[in-house]
């Protein structure tokens, strides 16, 4: 009789991800700025009604992940670490600018696209670094 061969069961490996899995804190402080999209742009403004860039990023990191990263975009060049630009993931920070004075900061959401309150008369909307490319970026979680 021919003798039969028991089933090899395996267990599968999850196939890593491309872009790493956003963090439940990065999620959550991209949740909250998707909530501002339509607020108006107001220079020094951090919210709840209206922003500025940083003052956008300021809001969404204190508020939903209780991070203090700064008010303004140079300090909060600072939060975290550099991360290239070839290598984002959901919830790092988009700048533009030299490093030491930039000039205009956003949260990478994934796809080449980014949350950011603009400037004047626009409101908080979604871009794409198709469009407007950012200089460097850090990852805060």
């Amino acid at each position: 009789a021919p003798t039969q061969k028991a089933p090899v069961v395996t267990t599968p490996t999850p196939a890593p991800t491309a872009p790493a899995a956003t963090t439940g804190n990065a999620q959550a402080v991209i949740n909250l700025a998707m909530a501002q999209i339509g607020k108006p742009y107001v220079w020094g403004a951090h919210g709840p009604s209206s922003f500025d860039c940083s003052g956008l990023m300021d809001y969404v990191f204190r508020n939903a992940a209780g991070k203090s990263i700064g008010g303004w975009t140079v300090p909060q060049e600072s939060a975290g670490y550099a991360v290239s630009l070839s290598n984002l993931q959901p919830g790092d920070l988009l700048f533009w600018g030299s490093q030491g004075s930039s000039h205009h900061v956003a949260l990478y959401i994934g796809g080449g696209q980014y949350i950011h309150a603009p400037k004047p008369g626009e409101n908080v909307k979604i871009g794409s670094m198709q469009y407007y490319a950012p200089s460097f970026a850090r990852r805060v979680f």
